[in-house]
């Protein structure tokens, strides 16, 4: 962008925005201005309004006494007389009627209810609700305000108790609403219309009127002044809230005026001042930028020699050089400037070639150096390098080039460089933070080395505690398999024989994984192998182990763990799950698991009290014992193996299969569902067949 365009839009931009600020300051001193008068406006209605109703009441209160003084009637209310309370009720409306305010008379008992009514109606009711009307005879107060009969006749009501001492009953005057809205439209010039809180009309002079403002009129806004457009008229409309205090109506008094005028002068105003100060602003805006153009012709010239310089052409010059005003002092400097880019170039492509040389050294001594480490950190750095000689090569004279080098082969925490490096100090040094890192990545080999050595031996040791040989028994053949989640882990299986007729069986999966969990399985182990052969139970050998791991357990570690008696006499399992999962039992009556016995998990919680059951096996069942390594393998998509899949698995062993053919069937059929994706936890599964023939065999 040109710099006579910039200037030209800063100088608009700013014209603009002290335009926008005069407007804006303007629009809001006239919206105080508004504000202000839209409060003293409604204040000015409200009271106007409370003071017609005021002086409506005073008006029917002056007709009071002949009420009070006439004895007959308080009476007849005393007694609940109706027909000589209706009797001399229309004696005194005529009477109070010559008060050309009262426009009704009712009068009610002293529990509130009608006895009463000037108002000739099937239905009829009083203008206060008889609750309230109850509440002011006990109370012996006078009720003034709006109230509403059941058919919706709204009026300004004044109500007293009768009576000398205890009140008997009320009497109360009213006047239709419409008298008090004819008197404030009088007053204000104004329409005024009184509806429920749901916009439907109750009270109006006008009631044509309303049917176009209902829809527009936000009556929920109170107290605030409102503009309405219907066609090309404007209103101006005040919603006051009112509530029938007597009756509990709530509704509101809207007060609607024509303001068309008004506002038609407004435009009258502010539409051509709009215009020509447009205009104006227009008119300055189009003189600037003939000015500035007219003013920076004569630097377009030396901007097209400089920009011709910058592109590498240095036949480009200027011609004029004569004047002696600002424009000929830059033309000189900028043909003195291309004098010295001329010898600067020459210089640039004698050090050009010096560099290279320099470079070709440095990246033969860093790829000596990256071939004495092996692996991934030989290929990581040869990457890199062969990375920073092609953006090197590509582009030597580019500076952004030779910062995202700098990035990629330094860390975060690099030394930064005081001045913009170019390719040969770039090079260099890389070649010192490659060089630390080669001697990082030796030192880190050995310590991985040890560790790894460390990490093998303790894989020997844990795998030596899985027992190798399970052909214990003739009715029972046995094959287990695990694998670790790393490189060691929690989970373990154990056969072992009890006597002559038993064999236990237990498999176990400690919480987490690694070194931590596996050093837990060897203390759960060799606690198992120290207590079965002294307690018969496994629900007891349980509580044991479960109270002895809790009291040394800081780590907060758990295990959980079944184990099983294998009966070969009577062909029964007698086991306790101790929170693991239990066996899963596949013969002719099809592949089940077997039922949970009580107990949580072992070394969280001392004094767990648990549970065993037995069940009977028969001839040529599967017995299938694992850990939710299985169930829980997931896929590259994030799918479990599951449970039904691991049933359905099981299900679908082949039959007359050895044991380790079925481990082979079920492992390969969670590998081929895991894909490529890591392994997730440990794997640990036991598979017994039991056959009897083979137990008749042995007993005989």
């Amino acid at each position: 962008m040109l710099l006579r365009t910039r200037i030209s839009f800063f100088v608009t931009l700013t014209i603009a925005l002290i335009c926008a600020s005069i407007v804006y300051v303007g629009l809001q001193r006239e919206q105080l201005i508004k504000n202000q008068y839209a409060r003293e406006s409604v204040s000015d209605q409200i009271n106007l309004w409370n003071k017609i109703n005021n002086e409506i009441i005073q008006q029917m209160g002056s007709s009071k006494s002949l009420v009070m003084e006439n004895r007959n009637l308080i009476h007849a209310i005393e007694r609940q007389d109706s027909a000589a309370v209706q009797e001399l009720g229309r004696e005194l409306f005529a009477q109070v009627a010559e008060n050309r305010t009262i426009g009704r008379l009712d009068i009610v008992y002293g529990d509130g209810s009608l006895a009463f009514s000037s108002l000739p109606s099937v239905f009829q009711s009083p203008t206060v609700s008889p609750g309230i009307a109850k509440t002011h005879i006990q109370n012996n107060t006078i009720a003034t305000g709006i109230g509403n009969d059941l058919q919706r006749n709204t009026s300004i009501v004044y109500g007293f108790p009768l009576g000398s001492g205890k009140s008997i009953g009320m009497a109360i005057f009213a006047t239709d609403i419409l008298t008090a809205i004819a008197e404030m439209e009088r007053v204000t010039d104004s329409l005024v219309i009184f509806t429920n809180r749901r916009s439907r009309l109750i009270s109006a002079s006008d009631k044509t009127l309303w049917g176009s403002l209902r829809k527009q009129v936000d009556l929920n806004n109170l107290n605030t002044l409102q503009t309405i457009r219907i066609a090309e008229q404007y209103y101006s409309v005040t919603v006051l809230p009112q509530a029938a205090e007597l009756s509990g109506l709530i509704g509101r008094i809207v007060i609607v005026k024509n303001i068309t005028e008004l506002i038609a002068g407004q435009k009258a105003i502010s539409n051509p001042s709009a215009i020509i100060i447009s205009f104006l602003i227009l008119l300055f805006l189009i003189g600037l930028y003939l000015y500035m153009s007219r003013a920076f012709a004569p630097l377009a010239e030396s901007v097209r020699v400089l920009d011709a310089l910058s592109k590498g052409d240095l036949q480009a010059h200027v011609e004029d050089t004569t004047s002696d005003n600002e424009v000929g002092q830059i033309s000189s400097a900028i043909n003195v400037f291309r004098g010295d880019l001329v010898a600067l170039n020459r210089f640039r492509r004698s050090r050009e070639r010096q560099q290279a040389r320099q470079k070709r050294f440095i990246i033969r001594e860093m790829t000596d150096l990256s071939e004495t480490l092996e692996g991934e950190e030989r290929d990581q750095i040869l990457e890199e390098l062969d990375k920073i000689r092609s953006i090197v090569q590509d582009d030597p004279s580019s500076m952004e080039h030779r910062e995202q080098a700098m990035r990629e082969i330094m860390d975060d925490d690099g030394e930064k460089q005081s001045q913009q490096p170019d390719s040969l100090a770039m090079m260099a040094v890389a070649f010192q933070h490659m060089s630390g890192r080669v001697q990082d990545a030796m030192h880190t080999k050995e310590a991985l080395s040890s560790i790894q050595k460390e990490l093998d031996i303790a894989t020997r040791v844990q795998l030596s505690l899985i027992p190798d040989n399970l052909d214990l028994s003739k009715p029972f053949h046995a094959a287990g398999y695990m694998t670790p989640a790393k490189e060691v882990g929690g989970d373990f299986f154990d056969l072992f024989r009890l006597d002559e007729y038993r064999i236990g069986v237990a498999i176990a999966d400690v919480s987490g994984k690694g070194v931590p969990a596996a050093l837990f399985m060897v203390m759960a182990r060799t606690l198992l192998r120290s207590t079965v052969f002294h307690i018969d139970s496994p629900a007891t050998v349980l509580e044991y182990m479960n109270d002895y791991l809790e009291k040394n357990n800081d780590e907060q570690l758990f295990v959980t763990l079944f184990y099983g008696i294998l009966n070969e006499r009577e062909g029964t399992l007698t086991y306790s799950t101790g929170g693991h999962n239990p066996p899963i039992v596949s013969d002719s009556n099809g592949t089940r698991v077997l039922e949970q016995t009580e107990g949580a998990v072992l070394a969280l919680i001392d004094d767990i009290v648990y549970d065993e059951t037995s069940v009977m096996l028969e001839d040529g069942s599967r017995i299938i014992m694992m850990t939710d390594g299985i169930p829980e393998s997931f896929n590259k998509n994030g799918e479990a193996f599951g449970d039904d899949r691991t049933l359905e698995t099981i299900d679908g062993l082949k039959p007359d299969q050895t044991p380790e053919e079925d481990i082979k069937q079920l492992i390969g059929a969670v590998e081929t569902f895991v894909g490529e994706a890591p392994q997730f936890d440990d794997i640990t599964c036991v598979i017994l067949h039991y056959r009897q023939d083979e137990q008749s065999e042995r007993g005989s």
